[in-house]
């Protein structure tokens, strides 16, 4: 009878292969249900994620619309809806339109009271401005570079924008005549989110109406005294 020992190595070289195949399969079974599992997981997360970013995004939204709709002038109107729009970009400016020019109103996002200033104090030949010009010639939104030859040298230089800048122009229409214009830009961290603006933009256009309207029907005060 042979001794134990003498089995060993062809035992230990059948055992081997198998048990190596054994725990690679085990490996393998035990990986796919982990990354199986962390896929699902990371799918609930992110589901989860862009609810609460959307919800977020609708109640901000809602309250932007809300400080708008409780001014009562077109000044309070307007200083509302540049501070609203900064909510949804990283910068945002208003203008208002005279004629064949655009003057400077206000300026958010930017912590620079300088900037700030010069921007109110800022008078743009619509000659010299194409995207500007273009947005209100045509009413609607335009998305145009940041450079002098788009925005106007003074303008570009103000907020330091560039050609390849992507800077978005609002129009604010009040019957078929262009109000304002409201200027938002943005970058990775803080971009422009257009279709929120435009919400913001269009609520703004009515209440403006609106106020105007209640302004003209409501009744003088020697009227209200008889």
């Amino acid at each position: 009878m042979p001794e134990e020992s003498d089995n060993f190595p062809e035992l230990d070289s059948l055992l081997d292969p198998a048990f190596e195949q054994f725990r690679c399969e085990v490996t393998s079974q035990l990986g796919a249900r982990h990354t199986a599992w962390l896929e699902a997981r990371l799918r609930k997360e992110r589901g989860e994620i862009e609810r609460a970013a959307r919800t977020r995004a609708s109640e901000s939204l809602l309250e932007a619309l809300r400080q708008i709709r409780l001014e009562h002038s077109v000044t309070g109107i307007a200083v509302a809806l540049v501070e609203a729009a900064g909510r949804f970009s990283k910068r945002a400016a208003l203008f208002i339109q005279k004629e064949d020019r655009l003057l400077g109103f206000r300026l958010t996002g930017a912590d620079d009271k300088k900037q700030r200033k010069a921007v109110e104090r800022l008078e743009i030949p619509l000659a010299d401005a194409a995207g500007p010009a273009h947005a209100v010639e045509t009413r609607d939104t335009v998305v145009c570079g940041g450079g002098p030859g788009e925005l106007g040298e003074p303008l570009a230089t103000i907020l330091g924008t560039a050609a390849e800048d992507r800077v978005h122009l609002f129009p604010i229409v009040l019957r078929d005549r262009v109000l304002a214009l409201l200027l938002a830009d943005g970058d990775e961290q803080n971009p422009v989110e257009q279709p929120a603006i435009e919400v913001l933009v269009a609520v703004s256009e009515t209440w403006i109406e609106a106020v105007g309207t209640r302004k003209r029907t409501a009744p003088q005060p020697e009227e209200a005294a008889v």
